[in-house]
């Protein structure tokens, strides 16, 4: 007859084989499923949308006609010093969880109307709208790091570069960006 300290560690093995899809964190679920990245071909042109989880498993990011690409930015933020703000990503996070990357990263949605615009777009509409990306860093600078918007001057906002990008995170999740 097994021993408590026995039951314990074939719990612990028990819970240690789950998969990690079955461990992930609510929340997460809950963003994957039900927010819309703007599927983008690779001169960053819209092609419709697809749920964050779609966007991010490594069966659609492999495909070869780049179902998965999706429109995303990065955000560096410089101090007056001209030091980066950098951040750890959450323990909770599905894709890349603990890493340190640059200030914020995320998409802009397709949930959103005021996401949506692209820089060909704003162009083409002789727009002085933000951009969807700048929107989208607002919402996600205020969600991640608690700045408030009326803290930030979208005008101040620089467009750098724009970069194209595939990375496995695991089998199963990743990342198929258009920056």
């Amino acid at each position: 007859m097994p021993t408590k300290h026995c039951k314990w560690w074939i719990f612990l093995a028990i819970f240690l084989k789950k998969k990690k899809h079955e461990m992930l964190d609510e929340q997460q679920i809950q963003f994957m499923e039900q927010e819309y990245c703007i599927l983008v071909n690779e001169n960053d042109e819209p092609q419709g949308r697809e749920s964050k989880k779609f966007c991010h498993l490594m069966t659609n990011i492999n495909q070869s006609d780049n179902r998965a690409l999706h429109r995303a930015f990065s955000v560096f933020l410089f101090n007056a010093d001209g030091k980066l703000l950098l951040q750890q990503r959450a323990h909770d996070k599905i894709t890349f969880p603990l890493y340190w990357t640059n200030t914020c990263c995320s998409h802009p949605l397709d949930n959103f109307e005021a996401e949506k615009l692209s820089l060909e777009q704003q162009k083409q509409q002789n727009s002085t709208q933000p951009l969807g990306v700048a929107v989208a860093a607002i919402r996600k600078l205020e969600h991640e790091l608690g700045v408030e918007p009326k803290d930030l001057d979208v005008s101040k906002f620089k467009f750098m570069t724009r970069i194209l990008y595939k990375a496995p995170f695991d089998a199963t999740w990743g990342e198929h960006e258009g920056l």
